[in-house]
C-alpha cells in the first residue's frame, strides 16, 4: 500500500458574528506561544503565522470576518524542495493537527459550520501508474489511463 504524505491541513468554522476582534490567547493556545509574525489588513482580515514544533510544521491563523482558518503546512525552507512537499505521512499529520486543534475547537461557542480540508500527494514512477493509483479514488469519473 502505498504512503500519502500530507502537505496541508485546513481547519475551517464559521462563526455567526464578526471576528476582527479575534481573542490574542487563540495562538498561544494552538501553537504554545506569541506567533513569529502577525500582519492585520483593513477589510482583509488578520493572520498569524510561524513554525510550530521545533518546525515540524508552519501554522497559520487567518480570520476574515465571521471565517476562521487554521491551517498545518510544510515550513518555507521544505516547500523550495524539488518534489512534492510534505511535512509528515498523512495519518500522522491528521493525528497532530488534531492534537493541537482539539482543545481550541472545545472552547469554541457558536460555531455554525465547520469543515477539514487536506492536501495530499503520493508518490509514483509514472503518469500510467499515478491513473491506476487515481480511478480506484475516483469512482465516478472515468479517467482515461492509456
Amino acid at each position: 500500500m502505498p504512503q500519502w504524505r500530507v502537505e496541508q491541513l485546513r481547519l475551517t468554522t464559521f462563526c455567526p458574528s464578526d471576528l476582527n476582534q479575534p481573542t490574542p490567547a487563540w495562538w498561544r493556545e494552538v501553537g504554545g506561544a506569541e506567533p513569529p509574525n502577525q500582519s492585520r489588513q483593513q477589510g482583509i482580515g488578520i493572520q498569524h503565522s510561524g513554525p510550530i514544533r521545533g518546525d515540524y510544521c508552519q501554522l497559520t491563523l487567518e480570520i476574515k470576518s465571521d471565517r476562521i482558518d487554521w491551517v498545518m503546512g510544510v515550513p518555507p525552507a521544505q516547500a523550495m524542495t524539488t518534489g512534492f512537499p510534505s511535512f509528515d505521512e498523512f495519518e500522522v499529520g491528521v493525528r497532530v493537527f488534531r492534537e493541537i486543534m482539539a482543545p481550541w475547537i472545545r472552547n469554541r461557542e457558536n460555531v455554525k459550520r465547520m469543515a477539514l480540508g487536506a492536501v495530499v500527494t503520493i508518490g509514483v514512477p509514472d503518469r500510467l501508474t499515478g491513473y491506476r493509483e487515481l480511478q480506484p479514488l475516483l469512482p465516478a469519473i472515468q479517467l482515461d489511463i492509456e
